[in-house]
């Protein structure tokens, strides 16, 4: 039995075939063929979406989009706030602890 990925393999990489693995080669090429075509052809009852589909489905993902950003933004600001706190409490540790020393 011919394993046919083995002949191809061996066709892609340069290395010579004899008349015979070659002939098997090229019919099982058609056969791929084939089978692809056919696939195609059972698919080709498929609706593409409409401009108007298209267009709202852009429409919800730049909504989404949006909404994300403004998640971001307000996540980024609560963030500054925080950071801005801690600078505020460190800066009132640091003076604690130096008014003890002191």
């Amino acid at each position: 039995m011919l394993d046919y990925q083995d002949l191809h393999l061996k066709y892609v990489m340069g290395k010579n075939l004899s008349a015979e693995e070659f002939y098997h080669l090229e019919k099982w090429y058609e056969e791929q063929d084939q089978q692809e075509a056919s696939q195609i052809t059972n698919h080709s009852d498929i609706k593409e979406p409409s401009i108007g589909q298209i267009q709202d489905q852009i429409d919800l993902l730049l909504e989404q989009i949006t909404g994300g950003l403004l998640q971001i933004k307000t996540l980024t600001e609560e963030n500054n706030a925080l950071k801005n706190s801690n600078e505020t409490l460190r800066l009132q540790l640091i003076n604690m602890l130096n008014q003890k020393a002191a």
